[in-house]
């Protein structure tokens, strides 16, 4: 008795794995549509600012001395305006003023 049920689970088994077996796969997932590219703005990471030539541009026509500050490299995942925060950036040129200049430029880009 035993034999004819092992028989059975076993046909049972090879109809079930031919049966996944002849299943299609699925088709892919459509991709996703590129993101469209981050505002710049002075909440915008001092790097990721850097790493764009227009924003870049806008940075060293405002702030070259704060971006030849020795200590920059501290700094380089905050916001601009956090980094206005320090003595050392407002002593090289970077306050409410020039951010406000900054702004508008990044706003155009």
């Amino acid at each position: 008795m035993i034999k004819p049920i092992l028989a059975l689970a076993a046909a049972a088994s090879l109809t079930a794995a031919g049966a996944l077996a002849q299943t299609p796969a699925p088709a892919p997932a459509p991709a996703a549509p590129a993101a469209a590219p981050a505002k710049l703005s002075i909440r915008t990471s001092l790097k990721d600012l850097l790493d764009r030539p227009a924003a870049k541009a806008v940075l060293e026509k405002h702030i070259p001395k704060v971006l030849a500050h020795p200590q920059m490299q501290d700094v380089w995942q905050e916001p601009l305006e956090n980094i206005a925060t320090y003595a050392e950036a407002g002593e090289a040129g970077l306050n409410a003023e020039t951010l406000k200049a900054i702004e508008a430029e990044l706003a155009k880009l």
